[in-house]
């Protein structure tokens, strides 16, 4: 039965140390969605002179900030979502919403200059995920195999 418990308890350790290496990419995966969301947005506003809620319409990245009403004041609605978004960290919620206070007050040119602005910020946030995200999710699982095969010697 003692050795049971430990298998489990092994089980688990190890199970933590994927799962958050697994959270990892997952965060990885969602800033290179945000970064395509905005390339698309320069897109539909460069050569498509779409209006705000309509390029939102169009947007499908899987992103739970973009899920919002079309109706209403869009930097109302806007700041809201992105503030109730569970998946961004702070550093991304800032930038998305400065990004969302400066979409729509300019011209074409000065929009073009504002996305390309964020597009780069967001570019510079993968890129300097991307650096640590193998060292820490290898860091992780290693971690939880470790501590399993310890509490699993101590334990028999």
């Amino acid at each position: 039965m003692k050795i049971i418990g430990l298998l489990l308890l092994a089980a688990c350790t190890v199970y933590t140390g994927f799962l958050i290496a697994k959270s990892f990419t997952a965060r990885f995966e969602y800033l290179k969605r945000i970064h395509k969301m905005l390339l698309e947005i320069k897109n539909f506003i460069q050569f498509r002179e779409l209006k705000i809620y309509e390029i939102i319409e169009r947007l499908d990245f899987n992103l739970a900030f973009l899920k919002f009403s079309q109706h209403g004041d869009f930097l109302e609605n806007w700041e809201n979502s992105v503030n109730n978004d569970k998946n961004l960290y702070p550093k991304e919620r800032e930038l998305l919403l400065q990004f969302g206070r400066e979409l729509g007050t300019t011209n074409t040119a000065g929009q073009i200059a504002i996305l390309d602005f964020y597009i780069n910020s967001f570019q510079t946030l993968i890129s300097e995920f991307s650096e640590c995200i193998s060292k820490k999710t290898k860091s992780y699982k290693a971690m939880g195999i470790f501590t399993a095969s310890v509490i699993f010697i101590i334990g028999i």
